[in-house]
């Protein structure tokens, strides 16, 4: 059957040979091996319950992991301080509540000099009127 499938391998320079799958969608689908699921049903509140009452320590706190931590940068990789992104006049506000917060929860903490490395901040209105925020880490991921 995968007869005439080249494995995908390294090629000259780093390059992938090109090779394809055995079936694309519309075969899998035909040959019921694939389901779109246009409608996700919730599980019903008891069911719910259950599951948040027996796994009760995963729901609660922020996650905080025990013990000391690091994370081994790449020296080979230059660092990067990216720029501020622009924040909204209308969510500043909420913006410095959330901050103080998760300041407060010893999650973030202030610096007052200069790093190696400055990630960008992305805000998010989320549909019940609170403030997600998170940081853009696209450039030190890639030092990891």
């Amino acid at each position: 059957m995968y007869s005439d499938l080249q494995a995908c391998q390294p090629g000259p320079e780093g390059s992938v040979i090109d090779c394809r799958p055995p079936l694309g969608l519309s075969a899998c689908m035909k040959l019921s091996l694939v389901k779109r699921v246009y409608v996700m049903k919730s599980l019903p509140k008891n069911v719910q319950c259950t599951l948040m009452e027996e796994y009760a320590d995963v729901f609660e706190g922020l996650g905080c992991l025990l013990g000391v931590h690091t994370i081994d940068v790449d020296e080979n990789v230059t660092p990067v301080a990216r720029t501020c992104r622009k924040v909204l006049f209308a969510l500043r506000v909420k913006l410095k509540e959330e901050l103080a917060h998760v300041e407060k929860l010893k999650v973030i903490q202030r610096v007052s000099e200069q790093t190696d490395w400055v990630s960008s901040l992305v805000n998010v209105l989320k549909r019940d009127g609170t403030l997600r925020v998170c940081l853009d880490l696209e450039d030190l991921n890639k030092a990891i």
